[in-house]
């Protein structure tokens, strides 16, 4: 763990998701589930391959990073283009740099070296809560069937798996925990960021100047490695957050006492099938950025962030009302199981096997819940 220069040495962090791709070797999966949590915010990720990659032999385009620094947190999806054949070299490139641009960019500090000793103490690390990752892995559940339409549209015991799919025949995974953080100094809680949008923009500018650099070091052209990208940047001590979004998909917001509605809401192309890109030329002009004070940000229990193959199936009616019900029964079902590592694999499992006509895009959905105070 490193912490940020400027910071207290407690403010330790996390990275989650998908990782980038060299040359060397793909390294991509097919199926990714992640959990964590910052704060009162507890984080349910998970991925999965399209029918139609299935199908075709093709990779997973979709990826997603999770990063955290003390009490910042920053969360990004991509969706490689389906045309080019190493879209999800950008997609996963995309989504790391975003976030630890995001990150950097609040603290306007680079990470620096690690002072201090890391690792678990003499006691040894404290095992997390609930049934384990690794061990939830390798268990099934009944038979395949349709998302219902119904008081509810979602249930993930509804949608079942073998590993997630009976196509899967490896499984590789980490787990990791770290000691209790010691009390932040007074410094670092009251540091404030001066503007998150502000935040956003820089990290959306500098990933796309990274890509320019990454696709040079792999000696393709930008287009090889076409994607969408979007992201959020939440605070969790006050549930002030920013949103950045270029292209298809959606992040959205839920209040309990008024509904689900897109946090953010990106220029669109207009034509089926065709969406913007953040490694087009022009790109700025389709970035659309919002930010959330406190004050705004008051009430908002749950955020979420998902790729195309998602947001078509829950956000278009019938039946009226529907992506609403589909906010609150995923919302729901993240918080209804024994811990967020469970609820990520039974997230996996249900993105990979739930039956919609038209549906057989890669599905990728990241859960931000307030889960306390």
């Amino acid at each position: 763990m490193k912490p940020v220069r400027g910071s207290s040495p407690a403010e330790t962090g996390m990275a989650l998701g998908d990782r980038p791709l060299s040359m060397a070797g793909d390294t991509h999966p097919d199926w990714l589930a992640a959990h964590g949590q910052v704060g009162a915010w507890s984080i349910v990720a998970a991925s999965a391959v399209g029918q139609m990659h299935l199908r075709d032999q093709t990779p997973r385009d979709d990826a997603f990073s999770v990063r955290a620094i003390g009490p910042w947190l920053a969360v990004a999806v991509a969706d490689g283009a389906g045309s080019m054949r190493r879209s999800r070299y950008g997609a996963a490139f995309a989504v790391d740099t975003l976030t630890e641009r995001l990150l950097c960019a609040v603290y306007d500090a680079a990470p620096a070296d690690d002072p201090g000793p890391t690792g678990p103490g003499p006691d040894g690390p404290t095992p997390p809560s609930g049934p384990g990752l690794l061990s939830r892995l390798v268990q099934s559940l009944p038979a395949r069937t349709k998302v219902i339409d119904g008081p509810s549209v979602v249930g993930f015991d509804e949608v079942a798996l073998r590993e997630p799919r009976v196509e899967a025949s490896a499984c590789w995974a980490s787990v990791a925990w770290r000691r209790p953080d010691a009390p932040a100094q007074p410094a670092a809680l009251d540091m404030v960021a001066p503007s998150l949008s502000a935040a956003v923009r820089s990290a959306f500018g500098s990933t796309r100047a990274e890509l320019e650099g990454y696709v040079s070091r792999l000696g393709v052209p930008l287009r090889d490695i076409h994607c969408t990208l979007m992201c959020v940047l939440l605070d969790t001590r006050t549930g002030a957050f920013a949103a950045g979004h270029i292209g298809d998909g959606l992040i959205a917001a839920l209040h309990p006492g008024f509904g689900a509605r897109p946090a953010v809401e990106p220029p669109s192309t207009g034509n089926v099938g065709e969406t913007y890109l953040i490694t087009q030329d022009g790109w700025e002009r389709y970035l659309a950025v919002t930010e959330s004070s406190p004050a705004e940000a008051e009430g908002i229990s749950t955020l979420y962030l998902m790729s195309d193959g998602v947001a078509d199936d829950c956000s278009h009616p019938p039946p009226p009302g529907v992506f609403d019900r589909w906010a609150r029964d995923i919302d729901r079902e993240v918080r209804s199981s024994a811990g967020a590592g469970t609820s990520a694999v039974r997230l996996v499992r249900w993105l990979a096997n739930y039956e919609l006509p038209g549906s057989w895009d890669d599905r990728t959905l990241v859960v931000l819940a307030k889960v306390g105070e």
